[in-house]
């Protein structure tokens, strides 16, 4: 469930197809028509099924973000919104990034399986990659700020790759990132 409090009405093209580490069929977005105003308040609320096998039942994991006022540009018209939940971490946090400073990472693998990703600070992100019918191997897609550098861990073989660096040019939107290939 996620919500823009004062806009529920107003949310148009919303196509939320796409699971909790990103990975899409379509690219999802949300068109706000609303006034200009310097302010977004928003929460959400996330809830997993998963199971470590086809044999096993599934858990069901909640993961609940605060309501939060964040501020924007009002000049600025698009914006990456990312739940954002380190790991590990009990603070999960709702980012609001200017479109133009995220990079976007496809990360591909042999197999579905968990991989990390940790930038140069050493925050890091437990992401899983899976198979989708519009792509050859399974993916994940992970919203890096442009121009930090970012390292991604196999968790299955524990290989490490990278650094990779999110681009600051401009005209580049997303990198792929074959883990079968490096």
């Amino acid at each position: 469930d996620f919500t823009i409090s004062g806009a529920s009405g107003n949310v148009l093209g919303s196509d939320v197809n796409y699971l909790f580490n990103g990975v899409v069929e379509t690219k999802p977005y949300y068109l706000l028509v609303t006034s200009q105003g310097t302010s977004l308040t928003i929460s959400a609320d996330y809830t997993i099924d998963a199971a470590t096998s086809t044999g096993l039942e599934a858990t069901e994991i909640s993961i609940s973000f605060a309501l939060q006022s964040k501020s924007i540009d009002p000049n600025v018209q698009r914006y990456y919104v990312i739940l954002d939940v380190p790991y590990p971490s009990v603070n999960p946090d709702i980012k609001v990034m200017k479109y133009s400073d995220g990079y976007r990472f496809i990360i591909k693998t042999d197999v579905e399986k968990f991989v990390t990703v940790t930038d140069e600070t050493g925050k890091a992100y437990k992401l899983f990659t899976k198979r989708l019918p519009s792509s050859d191997k399974p993916q994940c897609v992970f919203v890096a700020e442009r121009g930090k550098r970012y390292n991604i861990k196999d968790d299955e073989t524990s290989k490490l790759f990278g650094p990779f660096s999110a681009s600051t040019d401009q005209t580049k939107e997303e990198e792929i990132v074959d883990l079968t290939k490096l």
